[in-house]
């Protein structure tokens, strides 16, 4: 039997989250480090199946996103008879190719066309969330965003809407701004960099924090030791993790230990977890139970972890899939 997972508040949107969700980007394409051996993006069926272990063991906000492959189209599909049991999010790109922020009517048109699309393959009426997919500070800068996100509330079509950021300073800007009822932000024991500011921030202005990359992209496990030798001090760290994991933590799996230490922030409302089977989808389902033995000395060292190399800590520069 699957430990019980409980539910926190997200914020001001006052939606039950459980504390542990699920984040779909492996459902839909080939992600993370590659393993020899291993086995890769799972089937339509294989991954239908493990949505509805995931709801059935407790876990209620699925997080997707057009970019994600075919994530979106497998959740419909999977969640067609579920649809009311799950809190819904799913994203919308707003940067043109080379990274620059729409604008104008540009801009308006493509979060609609977005949103539409998102429902139909979602087979759904409403999306619970819609976050833009890495906002970045220019594009709040041009003052059109929120309204245009407004739009989408206002059809009927999005219940709240958030944003994905990467950084500290997309993140204080959201915060910042207002308008946001999400933050999607990294954080783990590598990267900690929200403690700093977001998170207080956030829990003072009521913007409920999805925290995503528990695990670094596979960093803070075994698959560490695969990294290539220009992230070698990845792989260190990766490696000292799960010294102390094994140390303070033995009846806890590295990935279980990873996962605790995002589950004991308070500031923290739900999560993301990635799996591609069923048995990764139960090892991550298995940290609930921890978060009570990281003892303070545990945390201390977990502490001693965190780097602050923005090429370090963004997978999108490592130059791997």
């Amino acid at each position: 039997m699957s430990p019980a997972i409980t539910k926190h508040i997200l914020g001001r949107t006052g939606l039950e989250v459980s504390e542990l969700s699920l984040g779909t980007v492996e459902l839909g394409l080939v992600y993370g480090i590659q393993v020899p051996g291993q086995e890769g993006q799972p089937s339509s069926a294989q991954a239908q199946k493990l949505l509805h272990h995931a709801i059935a063991s407790g876990i209620n906000y699925i997080d997707t996103a057009p970019a994600y492959g075919t994530s979106e189209s497998v959740i419909g599909e999977a969640l067609r008879e579920f649809r009311s049991q799950v809190i819904l999010a799913t994203k919308v790109g707003c940067l043109d190719s080379q990274g620059q922020p729409l604008q104008g009517d540009l801009l308006r048109d493509t979060i609609q066309t977005s949103v539409e699309k998102s429902l139909e393959r979602l087979q759904t009426d409403w999306i619970d969330i819609l976050q833009v997919h890495n906002l970045t500070e220019l594009l709040l800068q041009a003052g059109e965003i929120a309204g245009y996100m407004a739009r989408m509330v206002a059809q009927g079509k999005v219940r709240f809407i958030g944003a994905s950021v990467y950084g500290a300073a997309a993140a204080l800007a959201v915060v910042q701004h207002g308008h946001f009822d999400t933050l999607q932000v990294a954080y783990n024991v590598i990267d900690q960099r929200m403690d700093d500011q977001v998170l207080p921030l956030a829990q003072k202005h009521g913007v409920g924090i999805i925290a995503r990359s528990s695990l670094l992209k596979g960093v803070l496990t075994p698959k560490g030791d695969y990294l290539p030798s220009h992230l070698d001090v990845l792989k260190r760290q990766s490696q000292r993790f799960r010294e102390l994991s094994a140390q303070y933590m033995p009846q806890a799996s590295a990935v279980q230990a990873a996962i605790a230490f995002c589950l004991s922030n308070p500031r923290i409302s739900t999560v993301l977890v990635g799996a591609s089977n069923i048995e990764e989808l139960d090892e991550d389902i298995g940290a609930v139970q921890f978060p009570p033995h990281l003892s303070a000395e545990m945390v201390a060292e977990l502490r001693r972890l965190r780097l602050s190399d923005e090429r370090l800590l963004n997978p999108a520069t490592w130059g791997i899939p």
